[in-house]
């Protein structure tokens, strides 16, 4: 069924959507290719395309694919198209400078930084460290005896459209103001046109996302406040501390009582209620990693020296970790992306990394929830002739990595690298004759693109069809850039009027060189610090 919206009446800030969207994607669950620069590359004239659409704007349906978490289960992930994703940050924008303030003081994720920065929200690890730290000195009561522990389980797939948007109006006030009401209304009917489940189910994984799940805790931080102002939350990793067990155990039957008001529940799994002198307790209380601070303060200093200096610090604090078996902690993800940002500024030394990136390689099995850090990691990494052999064995030897999510970033991989083989030709050939259209299709047609000849990108071509999901077909186009321009027109022809399509054609053309995947492009020093906002 056909979604138009006029979004002309709201007065959105179109280039500020866009730059945000530009630093969003950064980490995104399925990164693009040429990381939409044939968007970003002009934003003026991709704002002045908004604007000419934006009377009568028709969203894409949306993709959805398994991505693994930890433990080897699932979680459900909406993939839009950029534009799709622009609108939808467009939408929040003009929301949120009305909402941040309003939220409780004691949740701490996802508070705008500014109205008007191009990084929505402040530093996550800073707020991170605020929500524990506001936590540890709550503890300091010498009443407190008790602390409840709880997550909420499957929160971005459970949040009700029928449920948030009343919450939004509450949240803007009891009178809403005409646009606001009316970006309220326009993200309700996009959310239901994006979603697979008809009423409920964030797209994961964006700004947009995040600031609208905060706005919808709203309700249960306000209820849950009333009763204790020891009440502490980071997106939807809850605390509360309680005089005594008795009052633990009825603060936490109250949480779940009002979180199944609005369709939430807790996960047994990770809920606890630790008592005052157990270690489980001084352990949740423990201050951050010293050593980890210290890496921070290097790279925040702006020093060349002293950024240089934190280098072989974190080189031993991962290699020590790997030593102990400690990969799944939230420290090893730290430690993985400040190397990698690192790695991405220029001009500094760096001693050799072969047992840092053969351990990265056995974690791709181990650990597939992690597949987009360490494949951040193996980009920048050194390789020699068995590191490569042993990245393409995880293509080939498929039963160790099933998940088409990490296959889609293990052929992203092998494009950036140049590593060619038969066998992989083989392999991609066979992804590509099967009628699966997953993530896993995608890599495979890209890594033809890039690595085969003629007769792969043919194959390639001979496939295309108009009814596969949006994320594929691009890939297949930006795989076929060296195919001449006569025989690529009747793909991009059919999809000119398609917004997420529409210059992809002229900017694959103005190419000198034919790019699949970039590589990672070098991190100014002004922006180390920001450039990775991992929690850990």
């Amino acid at each position: 069924m056909t979604c138009v919206i006029d979004l002309s009446p709201l007065n959105l800030d179109w280039p500020l959507a866009i730059r945000r969207f530009q630093k969003d994607i950064r980490e995104d669950f399925f990164p693009d290719p040429i990381h939409y620069q044939d968007l970003l590359r002009n934003q003026g004239r991709t704002a002045d395309f908004l604007v000419s659409v934006s009377a009568a704007f028709q969203p894409d349906t949306a993709a959805s694919y398994d991505i693994p978490k930890q433990n080897f289960t699932l979680r459900h992930a909406i993939h839009l198209s950029p534009v799709d994703r622009i609108v939808y940050q467009a939408l929040v924008d003009r929301l949120a400078p009305e909402v941040d303030p309003k939220l409780a003081e004691t949740v701490f994720s996802h508070r705008l930084r500014d109205p008007s920065a191009e990084y929505m929200f402040k530093n996550n690890i800073e707020q991170w460290k605020r929500f524990r730290a506001a936590v540890r000195d709550a503890a300091r009561d010498t009443h407190v005896s008790h602390l409840v522990v709880t997550d909420i389980a499957q929160y971005y797939e459970n949040i009700d459209f029928r449920k948030l948007k009343p919450q939004l109006e509450n949240v803007l006030g009891g009178s809403v103001a005409k646009e606001h009401q009316a970006c309220v209304d326009s993200m309700i009917r996009l959310l239901k046109r994006w979603t697979p489940y008809k009423y409920h189910g964030l797209p994961q994984n964006m700004d947009a996302s995040s600031f609208v799940g905060n706005a919808f805790l709203d309700y249960i931080d306000r209820r849950v406040l009333r009763l204790t102002a020891k009440y502490f939350r980071y997106m939807d990793d809850i605390r509360i501390l309680a005089t005594s067990e008795a009052e633990a155990r009825r603060l936490l039957m109250s949480l779940i009582v009002f979180l199944r008001e609005l369709g939430l529940g807790v996960n047994a799994r990770k809920t606890e209620i630790v008592d005052r002198d157990s270690a489980r307790w001084h352990e949740l209380m423990a201050q951050e990693d010293p050593s980890l601070d210290a890496i921070d303060v290097l790279i925040k200093s702006n020093d060349h020296k002293q950024i240089q200096s934190a280098v072989p610090k974190i080189v031993d604090k991962v290699r020590r970790l790997i030593l102990e078996g400690k990969t799944g902690d939230g420290p090893f993800r730290f430690c993985i992306n400040r190397l990698v940002t690192l790695r991405r500024y220029m001009g500094l030394s760096w001693p050799n990394l072969a047992d840092v990136t053969a351990s990265v390689l056995d974690l791709l099995v181990t650990r597939p929830c992690d597949t987009d850090v360490l494949c951040r990691y193996l980009a920048v990494a050194e390789f020699d002739a068995s590191l490569e052999s042993r990245l393409a064995s995880l293509i080939l030897d498929e039963p160790r990595c099933i998940y088409a999510w990490q296959n889609y970033h293990l052929w992203v991989l092998l494009v950036q690298r140049c590593i060619r083989t038969d066998a992989l030709f083989r392999r991609a050939h066979a992804i590509l004759e099967t009628s699966t259209v997953d993530p896993n299709l995608s890599g495979a047609c890209l890594y033809l693109g890039s690595c085969g000849e003629y007769s792969d990108r043919t194959a390639i071509k001979n496939r295309y069809s108009a009814e596969q999901p949006y994320p594929v077909r691009r890939a297949q186009l930006v795989a076929l850039q060296e195919l001449h321009a006569v025989e690529r027109e009747p793909l991009f022809s059919g999809e000119r009027e398609e917004p997420s399509f529409s210059n992809l054609a002229a900017y694959l053309d103005d190419l000198g060189d034919p790019v699949y995947v970039p590589d990672p492009p070098p991190v100014e020093r002004d922006e180390l610090y920001d450039f990775t906002l991992t929690v850990y």
